[in-house]
């Protein structure tokens, strides 16, 4: 059982928001024939396969570095999980967003934006709190 007491509120909205579609599928990429839709979501919606499922979702990114993670429950779902570590060690230094008020999971998601979307930080930061996603 997860213990809301003395929990911070932005940790409380994370756990509990709902998922966000960043990017609806679109048919043609560069890198692939169909891409699927971009979505950002809480742990409470990790955990709810049926309603992964009922978004055609078959792969979860997870950057929840706890022993709570759903990701074993998600594989045994049938989903692929793929885990990204970011811990507070790492070399990568998330700090500036963080502090910004952009979680781990936005700013995964904006770094993809970047990358793959040949978005401006800017843009791709707009574009995942015009949706909710950045808690």
């Amino acid at each position: 059982m997860i213990r809301f007491d003395n929990m911070p509120p932005e940790v409380m909205q994370a756990m509990c928001t709902p998922m966000h579609q960043i990017l609806p599928p679109s048919s043609s990429n560069s890198h692939h024939s169909h891409i699927g839709a971009l979505y950002i979501g809480s742990l409470a919606a990790a955990q709810d396969a049926p309603l992964l499922r009922s978004q055609g979702l078959s792969h979860i990114v997870s950057v929840l570095d706890s022993p709570w993670s759903p990701a074993s429950h998600l594989e045994r779902e049938g989903f692929s999980v793929y885990k990204i570590e970011v811990g507070d060690d790492v070399s990568i230094d998330l700090r500036p967003y963080l502090q910004a008020g952009v979680s781990r999971s936005s700013s995964i998601v904006i770094a993809y934006l970047i990358a793959y979307h040949a978005m401006s930080y800017d843009t791709a930061l707009a574009l995942v709190q015009r949706v909710g996603g950045s808690r």
